[in-house]
């Protein structure tokens, strides 16, 4: 139930990557660096404002969503708290997977999704029996705050592009 509706908080980011991915492979293949530019700084003001009032109102609904599905599902607010800002931290740093792996950084992609998936495992061990559900919560949170901050440095270090919804704002 709490997945479902962390889902709905990253459809925009979701849909869009579906549409912008191969944009990104087209204008960098063709080493159109301008266009590349636009498509990333759309891309991020899309995900990033789609994705900020659903994430809102999860927040203003989100106890009596839950309670839809029982009573015992109202105690799973704090975590869908804590999973709404890992999807708001993922909607402001863009599309940085789909950049990686559609500018052939493939092999760097997969090692940073290798590295932070083998961290959450690691941080739901530990978390999970301290705070149980908000461990789960906590360790998904970090690990995809890990996962975007360092895409998005590999990002500019080897392609010099912003995929944040900054790019947006500064332009």
């Amino acid at each position: 139930k709490d997945a479902f509706q962390i889902w709905l908080v990253a459809f925009g980011l979701n849909a869009t990557n579906a549409v912008v991915a191969p944009m990104i492979s087209a204008a960098y293949a063709g080493n159109r660096t301008e266009e590349l530019r636009k498509t990333l700084r759309t891309s991020s003001a899309t995900v990033f404002f789609l994705t900020i009032p659903l994430a809102i109102a999860m927040l203003i609904i989100g106890k009596q969503g839950l309670a839809i599905f029982g009573e015992g599902f109202s105690s799973a607010y704090p975590a869908l708290v804590i999973l709404c800002a890992g999807q708001v931290i993922n909607a402001f740093c863009g599309c940085v997977g789909y950049l990686l792996i559609m500018t052939g950084n493939e092999r760097a992609a997969s090692r940073i999704m290798f590295f932070t998936a083998s961290l959450n495992i690691v941080l739901n061990a530990i978390l999970i029996p301290i705070w149980g559900m908000l461990g789960a919560a906590c360790a998904t949170t970090c690990t995809l705050l890990i996962w975007n901050v360092w895409m998005m440095f590999v990002v500019w270090k080897r392609l010099r592009l912003n995929p944040t919804v900054l790019s947006w704002l500064s332009r």
